[in-house]
């Protein structure tokens, strides 16, 4: 299953309102349809460009995934039982094992990073700021790609959603935090 399905399937996807309030909501890339509670990156229209906005919004997106992805990878990389685990989930029980087995990794790493002597998660650190670097130099210079094409026909028709997502952008824009590439587009 791709990851949307699995978000829309969740108990957070069937059931928002249990997980969000307000103006709560969760950053997401282009597989995820848009709503007020799941703002993704702006598609790329057919035969069109975004514009500069839309190139910047969705560049600072790809930076906070880049962080993310890394993070996950960080975990498997100290815990390969991640990388697989060895539970076929055929009932609510099993979910509940991977779940735990899952939460015990994360606070051994989150305990190990605090650790000034452990030379695993020194070496994992610079290895990995390293690639982040590159990564965010690399969409830097090329942007973000991908067109409407590229993933599943979504329209934006919620106009709360659509307000919404314009709203965040204009947000996002605006406060130019560090290490994004916002700077350069005002529109």
């Amino acid at each position: 299953m791709n990851d949307a399905r699995v978000f829309e399937e969740s108990t957070m996807g069937s059931d928002p309102n249990n997980f969000f309030s307000g103006d709560q909501y969760v950053l997401a890339d282009a597989s995820y349809i848009p709503k007020t509670y799941v703002v993704p990156v702006i598609k790329k229209p057919k035969n069109k460009e975004l514009c500069d906005a839309d190139k910047a919004f969705n560049s600072y997106i790809a930076m906070m995934r880049i962080k993310i992805e890394h993070a996950f990878g960080i975990l498997k990389a100290r815990f390969c039982s991640l990388k697989r685990l060895p539970i076929k989930i055929r009932s609510r029980k099993d979910m509940n094992m991977v779940n735990s087995w899952i939460r015990v990794c994360v606070i051994l790493h989150n305990f190990l990073i605090d650790q000034t002597d452990d030379m695993m998660t020194m070496t994992m650190k610079i290895s990995w700021e390293k690639r982040e670097k590159e990564e965010i130099e690399r969409i830097s210079r090329e942007g973000v790609t991908g067109t409407v094409d590229d993933y599943p026909a979504m329209s934006l028709s919620d106009e709360n959603a659509k307000l919404k997502r314009i709203r965040i952008k204009e947000e996002i824009l605006i406060k130019n935090g560090d290490g994004n590439l916002l700077k350069k587009s005002k529109k």
